[in-house]
């Protein structure tokens, strides 16, 4: 559940309790750790999410790809003379 607080009169003011998610994923609701981040202004929220069962679904989940240590790669595969 989320909640809106309006300020009014120097004094918090809590609007209706409203729905946030409607069911908590089952891989990430194990996860150890956050799953979840609030932007700065504490407008958006990002929150990691199982993708797809189906292979169908699977082609419009986005990939993102995390090179580590490619510094170290390119000196390998790119001596310097």
């Amino acid at each position: 559940m989320s909640v809106t607080v309006k300020e009014a009169n120097a004094a918090l003011q809590p609007l209706a309790p409203a729905l946030f998610l409607e069911r908590l994923d089952p891989v990430t609701a194990l996860a150890v750790g956050r799953t979840y981040d609030v932007s700065k202004d504490g407008r958006r929220i990002l929150n990691l999410k199982t993708p797809p069962a189906t292979t169908a679904d699977l082609r419009s989940v986005p990939r993102l790809v995390l090179v580590q240590n490619w510094v170290e790669e390119l000196k390998r595969r790119v001596p310097v003379k």
